[in-house]
């Protein structure tokens, strides 16, 4: 069974990247995407691990999936991706007003019925060092407990809820600021 794929939002372009950890045997894999609640799934077979779905609708739920296949045998399904293709709109990062601390903030968007996370890295690309979750209506996020003078990069992420189910948005780009 392949592992639950990972998946990135191109809004912009009506793009999806996803991609997923190759399975022993596997000779070719099976990516299906399908807007969400929708019946039927659109199916794609692939060499490699990963696939770009083109053609989709910004400010749109999606559901992705893939499956491995070995000759005649199919694995099963993997579990869903699920991902909203709308990001965070304007995003600013700057000191937060205590000690260690930086904020962001954003565009309020009544589409984001799931709230917000805040992402905290040392560098572009590099390892998170930390996160915040905030309610939905929000439009800032401080986060604590970073080091002083330190440059961090700050991206966040709009969730959608549907039916008790979270969507996951697409990340704003990395903003560069100083914690205070």
């Amino acid at each position: 069974k392949a592992a639950a794929p990972t998946t990135v939002g191109y809004p912009s372009k009506g793009k999806v990247a996803v991609s997923w950890k190759a399975v022993k045997g596997a000779k070719t894999y099976q990516v299906q995407w399908r807007k969400s609640g929708a019946k039927k799934w659109t199916t794609k077979t692939v060499k490699s691990c990963k696939h770009t779905v083109a053609g989709l609708k910004q400010g749109t739920l999606y559901e992705f999936r893939v499956r491995a296949v070995a000759g005649g045998v199919k694995g099963a399904w993997s579990k869903a991706s699920l991902r909203w293709l709308k990001s965070a709109t304007k995003v600013k990062v700057a000191a937060g007003k205590a000690k260690g601390s930086v904020k962001a903030t954003w565009k309020a968007d009544k589409a984001a019925t799931g709230g917000y996370k805040v992402f905290v890295y040392a560098k572009k690309g590099g390892k998170l060092v930390a996160s915040k979750k905030v309610k939905a209506g929000a439009t800032a996020a401080t986060v604590k407990g970073l080091k002083s003078g330190k440059t961090y990069y700050v991206r966040v992420r709009p969730y959608k809820v549907k039916s008790g189910t979270t969507y996951a948005g697409v990340f704003s780009g990395y903003r560069a600021a100083k914690a205070k």
